[in-house]
This record gives structure tokens, C-alpha cells and sequence, in this order.
């Protein structure tokens, strides 16, 4: 008889990468809000944080799961 397949942790990895990316931009946000910067220029320097936090991050999943 075969094996069962091994289940997939892909939610659970997904998770981890929007976790991440949350805390990148939350960081981000706290530093510019340190510096005494306006409210459009901390919400946009998070915005583009987390963005590109979650692109790289899927991105290096996607290039080590092949």
C-alpha cells in the first residue's frame, strides 16, 4: 500500500509571511513616527514596507519550493 500524502502547511507558511510583513511595516511605521514625520509619509513608507515585504517573501518561496 502507498503512503498517505503528506499534508500541505502552505496556510500556515502563508501566515508566518503576512505575520512578517506586519511587523515589518508596524516597525517601519514606529521609526517614522520617532522621526516626528507627517501621517501620509509613515502610512506610505508601511504601506510600501509591507508590500514589498510579502512580494520578496513569496517570491523566495516560491524559487525554494521548486
Amino acid at each position: 500500500m502507498s503512503e498517505p500524502p503528506v499534508p500541505s502547511n502552505r496556510p500556515l507558511w502563508l501566515a508566518i509571511i503576512f505575520i512578517g510583513a506586519a511587523l515589518v511595516a508596524g516597525g517601519c511605521a514606529i521609526v517614522f513616527w520617532l522621526a516626528k514625520a507627517d501621517q501620509i509619509t509613515m502610512l506610505s513608507v508601511a504601506g510600501a514596507a509591507f508590500v514589498a515585504t510579502v512580494t520578496l517573501s513569496l517570491a523566495a518561496w516560491k524559487f525554494l519550493s521548486d
